[in-house]
């Protein structure tokens, strides 16, 4: 336990006198206007009131602060040997791949129906080998969604630039 801040320990401050038990604070005896013998006019008694402090609640105490994070050790230098840095986790875009979401089902589900379609008209394929096949580039669309979106907008811009230059 810790001495509080606030009250310095005290658990608290003293306030404001209470008010004087002969007059009830009016500072006058009666109705005559004389002077209160006890408090000499002042309406104040002897006793002060007690501030309960509102950090500590009046135990002078608080709890230990909680210790400060403690730096993390200095790095320590890389050796530029391919064999040194070898690691279990993957390093660049594999590392850090974001969670499979409803737009990744939905372009997945796009990307499917485009290849099977593609696959029922060129292709002489009949039965599962024709609905099992565009899984792959369904999941790849699935994936790979906001790539293959940058990829098409780019073409088309270029597209539209293309045209334009001919006629």
């Amino acid at each position: 336990m810790a001495i509080c801040p606030y009250c310095n320990g005290a658990g608290g401050s003293h306030g404001s006198y209470q008010p004087c038990y002969t007059c009830g604070g009016r500072g006058t005896r009666g109705h005559d206007y004389v002077a209160c013998s006890s408090c000499g006019g002042s309406g104040q008694g002897t006793q002060r009131n007690w501030d309960t402090c509102w950090n500590c609640h009046g135990s002078g105490q608080v709890a230990d602060p909680k210790p400060k994070a403690r730096p993390a050790p200095a790095k320590k230098a890389v050796s530029k040997k391919p064999a040194a840095r070898k690691s279990g986790k993957p390093k660049g875009a594999a590392a850090a791949q974001e969670p499979w979401t409803g737009w990744n089902t939905t372009f997945f589900i796009i990307g499917y129906l485009i290849s099977l379609g593609i696959l029922n008209e060129q292709s002489g394929l009949e039965g599962w080998g024709l609905f099992l096949l565009p899984i792959i580039p369904g999941a790849i669309a699935g994936r790979y969604w906001k790539q293959i979106l940058v990829l098409a907008v780019i073409g088309l811009g270029l597209y539209l630039f293309a045209t334009n230059q001919n006629g």
